[in-house]
């Protein structure tokens, strides 16, 4: 995971890959939007251009809900390794489930959701991305003021 020598680190805050908080209510519903797969760390300035330049995916049906709930509990290592595990997980999950329900419009609700988490990860991925390597030659310049060592080879090896 992306993590900083201090946990404080400004430059950082969290994403919710399903986004507004007042649009999932209830206690099933919040422990979806926030659970700890679909809420990543991001450069507040990638965070910000993200939600100036993209609105909220739609929001999936509870047995959506469910499954990626399911998905993600299966292997909750990883996400430590690469928060962004969880979108590929999610678009897999979602391509099983289009397969297997006979409703056209669920399963175009289904195509939406992926549509929006793929530009969810260009948006944020490439920000970061850049924003490590930029990290990486200020930490050259003065140590301690970057990621740690370990935290830039999972980042970039995932």
């Amino acid at each position: 995971m992306l993590e900083t020598q201090n946990q404080n680190d400004s430059r950082f805050n969290r994403h919710h890959l399903f986004f507004t908080d007042d649009s999932y209510k209830g206690k099933f519903e919040r422990r979806f939007r926030n659970h700890e797969g679909l809420v990543i760390p991001v450069l507040r300035s990638a965070h910000k251009d993200l939600h100036d330049w993209l609105g909220p995916p739609p929001k999936p049906t509870a047995e959506m809900m469910r499954g990626c709930i399911d998905t993600l509990d299966q292997d909750l290592t990883i996400l430590e390794i690469n928060p962004f595990y969880a979108l590929n997980a999610i678009v897999n999950y979602l391509d099983t489930y289009k397969q297997l329900i006979d409703d056209t419009e669920l399963a175009a609700q289904a195509q939406e959701i992926q549509s929006h988490l793929g530009f969810q990860a260009l948006a944020l991925s490439d920000k970061t991305f850049v924003a490590v390597q930029q990290m990486e030659q200020m930490e050259r310049l003065d140590p301690g003021t970057a990621i740690t060592r370990e935290s830039q080879s999972q980042t970039t090896q995932g």
